[in-house]
């Protein structure tokens, strides 16, 4: 039996469910690089000049809001960050963290593998995978809108294929190749608030740090799925939303490390 086929006997489904796997003699190899003595000392005169290097990372946090049946539904939540840069709303099947659910395809997707983990597979829930639909959706930051007006899945699929651009990573594209491949499976809905092009030195993103800063994401206009026992789709979605921020860490002397959010 294909791992894309349905679970036609009840039985089938009932085992699939216990299925489990294990992994053994895991490994890692790790190169390391010594440098010169005059690199020590470089580091050693700036942390005595300036008392501490920062260097810029990304955190992330997530939020979720599981089992929604209904055609509309908000994910709020709120966050204290130095940068907040970015936020990813995805919805998925509400079974997604289920064990043992047959693989996904991508719909409208070419020159790639079809099959998708039920647990990747994020869909837009539109009336329609070749035009706008019904589908819309909104964030709110302090009861500021962004963007000002409903958007919809085409905006949702411009700002997805702008995302490596807005981070700086060059136009390396996305592996979505279609409206219906993007609706059918790869349906991000995101908002940038950091500078365009903006490298990871420098925080540009939204300081939330020492106010009390409300998040929320509305999807309005969804169509669910009529639950199907054999396909193991269920009529409930779940969402979930990442936050991506730039955190940075000041290394002082005596390897005292320091975390600034």
């Amino acid at each position: 039996m294909a791992i894309d086929q349905n679970f036609s006997d009840a039985d089938a489904r009932a085992d699939a469910l216990n299925t489990t796997f294990s992994i053994s003699n895991i490994f890692a190899t790790i190169d390391t690089v010594t440098l010169s003595e005059s690199y020590e000392r470089m580091l050693a005169d700036r942390l005595v000049a300036e008392n501490s290097l920062m260097v810029r990372l990304k955190e992330y946090y997530s939020f979720s809001l599981k089992s929604t049946t209904g055609t509309s539904h908000d994910v709020r939540f709120s966050l204290s960050a130095g940068s907040v840069d970015a936020l990813y709303t995805v919805c998925r099947d509400a079974n997604y963290e289920v064990s043992g659910v047959r693989t996904r395809q991508y719909g409208g997707a070419s020159l790639s593998d079809a099959n998708c983990a039920n647990f990747f597979k994020f869909l837009a829930y539109n009336d329609s995978t070749t035009a706008r639909g019904s589908l819309r959706y909104q964030y709110d930051i302090n009861s500021v809108k962004h963007p000002q007006y409903l958007a919809d899945v085409l905006d949702a699929a411009h700002e997805t294929i702008m995302l490596t651009n807005e981070h700086g990573l060059g136009a390396r594209g996305t592996m979505v190749s279609s409206l219906t491949d993007f609706c059918d499976g790869k349906a991000i809905f995101p908002l940038i608030l950091n500078m365009p092009g903006n490298p990871i030195a420098v925080s540009s993103g939204l300081n939330t740090r020492g106010a009390n800063t409300q998040f929320s994401v509305s999807l309005q206009g969804q169509t669910l799925p009529a639950a199907n026992a054999a396909a193991q789709v269920t009529a409930a979605l779940s969402t979930y939303v990442l936050v991506e921020t730039t955190a940075t860490m000041m290394i002082q002397g005596a390897k005292s490390v320091a975390m600034s959010y």
